[in-house]
């Protein structure tokens, strides 16, 4: 329900996706959720250690004034100690910074926590602030920054680790599906994962080599299906015609958008043709139709 100012005409709420700008109300959005998430770093090793990250390689600042855990220097919200002068300088980045500066601290946290699920999933000392799962720490940042980010009306999405201009929720949701696939498939994640880095990539986005990666997500998911390792996504895409598991006029077509990467100087092999001026536009087409095409596979599994 609107508030009474809304109803009544005399604000106005935002109408327009932020792109390349951030307003107050989605800095401190952000802010807060990540507030959420680190300030109990006094007592939990996981925030602790990626507040000494942000201090030392993100802000660059000396390591001998990093706030260490002192309860006579901390304030204390909810039960949880945290230190006032860290969180100070967090707010001097997220709400005076520039409009991408709050989208860079996103992503290196976002990476911290990866990195942290894996040490967690070997054992490691590390304490969990959320419930035990191949990416606990991650998918449930990403989880809460999005739903921060969408309420704020920003332009962009966290997908994986990567801030990427958002197109529509399904999209999105296919990237994220990839992401996630299960480890028989841990080349399309890994190749996908690529793709999304080249296409957010500042300040020039990698679009040849975002198309390059998308197209090998869908290839080594098709090498799943068909249960070879070694054949081109051509190759596969006969197998899977021969035992008719989909219909020839979309295996034909996507067998020549293979041959069209590869005829393409610079994407997939080298080629004496002249280089196509891979714009953003079919950049985004080839992520999300090849992320779609990955899930579509994934969803058949190996044919053995």
């Amino acid at each position: 329900m609107a508030l009474f100012s809304r109803r009544l005409g005399y604000s106005q709420a935002r109408k327009a996706l932020q792109l390349e700008c951030m307003d107050d109300e989605l800095r401190m959005a952000v802010y807060n959720v990540i507030f959420d998430w680190l300030a109990d770093y006094y007592s939990n090793k996981v925030s602790y250690s990626v507040c000494r990250n942000l201090w030392s390689e993100l802000w660059h600042l000396p390591l001998d004034k990093f706030p260490e855990p002192d309860p006579l220097a901390s304030l204390t919200i909810n039960g949880l100690r945290y230190s006032p002068a860290f969180f100070e300088q967090m707010r001097k980045h997220l709400l005076k910074g520039q409009w991408f500066t709050p989208y860079d601290l996103i992503e290196f946290i976002a990476n911290r926590y990866q990195e942290l699920d894996k040490d967690l999933m070997e054992d490691n000392e590390l304490e969990p602030v959320a419930d035990a799962d191949d990416e606990a720490l991650l998918n449930g940042f990403v989880e809460d920054i999005n739903e921060a980010l969408i309420r704020e009306l920003s332009g962009y999405r966290l997908v994986g680790t990567c801030i990427v201009p958002i197109t529509n929720e399904a999209e999105i949701s296919a990237l994220e599906q990839c992401l996630s696939a299960p480890d028989v498939f841990s080349g399309v994640r890994m190749h996908m994962s690529k793709a999304l880095e080249h296409y957010s990539l500042k300040p020039e986005p990698d679009y040849a080599n975002t198309i390059k990666e998308s197209i090998s997500a869908v290839e080594a998911a098709a090498r799943v299906v068909v249960g070879s390792e070694k054949d081109t996504l051509a190759e596969a895409l006969k197998k899977m015609g021969k035992r008719r598991i989909a219909h020839p006029a979309l295996l034909d077509g996507w067998s020549k958008l293979f041959g069209f990467t590869s005829d393409v100087g610079g994407i997939r092999h080298a080629s004496n043709t002249e280089d196509l001026d891979v714009d953003p536009s079919l950049a985004k087409y080839m992520l999300v139709s090849c992320s779609a095409f990955a899930n579509y596979l994934m969803e058949l599994g190996p044919l053995d």
